[in-house]
């Protein structure tokens, strides 16, 4: 069954991830820094945001770490994911059949 994980950061922006094997405990929210137009990128790069996600506390201050030390990082946010809850698709296709085969007695 997969499962379904989100987490909104301090914009107000939900970052949403699911699985079918893994569980995650904390969202790594990094937000870029926009680049001003150069030879590469005429037009410049806009500033834009990424979720990575990890199944504990250590793992997201690892990866956190990591992105620290990028000049072009502006800030680093670590969130607490919850479970969205979400039905399966097996799940609504039972309840539909059970509902759809059920017969209808006349008094």
């Amino acid at each position: 069954m997969r499962v379904k994980f989100e987490a909104t950061n301090a914009t107000g922006k939900v970052h949403k991830r699911s699985s079918r094997s893994r569980a995650y405990s904390h969202c790594v929210v990094i937000h870029f820094a926009a680049h001003p137009p150069s030879k590469f990128w005429p037009k410049g790069v806009a500033a834009y945001s990424r979720a990575e996600w990890a199944g504990s506390i250590a793992l997201a201050e690892r990866s956190a770490s990591r992105w620290r030390k990028e000049p072009y990082v502006e800030a680093i946010e670590i969130l607490e994911t919850r479970q969205a809850w979400c039905r399966s698709r097996r799940l609504r296709a039972m309840s539909w059949q059970a509902a759809s085969t059920a017969r209808l007695t006349s008094t």
